[in-house]
């Protein structure tokens, strides 16, 4: 993986095309779908706390190997909008940190954003889609609103 762009993420939820956020990805280049190589992760669905009555997802860490794949889309840019996104997330605000390096599936490695306040999980899901066959965690919420 090579381009000008020197970091890499791969976005899970609503940052992705035609989601209600994909607006701060628009300087940022759309590389491919992918998703992380190994299945340390869980994907639950919480209350939207920046979009009332929306809902929004959340990646949270699990044990090695106890987990399951996370589904999104890769992108690649520059520093002003990592910031722009840490900013977005909540880094600073403590609501997801930024896992840095999570190897692909596709090869590569990228940078995912894990959630760190737990909130009001919404059950049954309406967004969060889990594949059997796959092991793997999918968020569409595509032409919900």
């Amino acid at each position: 993986m090579t381009n000008d762009n020197p970091y890499w993420a791969l976005v899970y939820g609503t940052l992705k095309k035609g989601e209600r956020n994909d607006i701060q990805m628009l300087n940022a280049k759309f590389v491919r779908e992918d998703r992380t190589a190994q299945p340390n992760f869980l994907m639950r669905e919480y209350a939207s706390a920046s979009s009332p009555g929306s809902f929004s997802p959340g990646v949270l860490e699990a044990e090695p190997g106890k987990g399951s794949h996370i589904e999104g889309e890769l992108y690649s840019f520059d520093e002003a909008l990592l910031a722009k996104l840490d900013l977005f997330e909540g880094l600073p605000r403590g609501i997801y940190k930024r896992l840095r390096h999570v190897p692909l599936e596709g090869g590569g490695l990228a940078d995912i954003y894990i959630r760190l306040a737990r909130g009001n999980i919404v059950m049954p899901p309406k967004f969060v889609h889990f594949d059997d066959t796959r092991n793997s965690y999918k968020w569409v919420e595509k032409n919900a609103y």
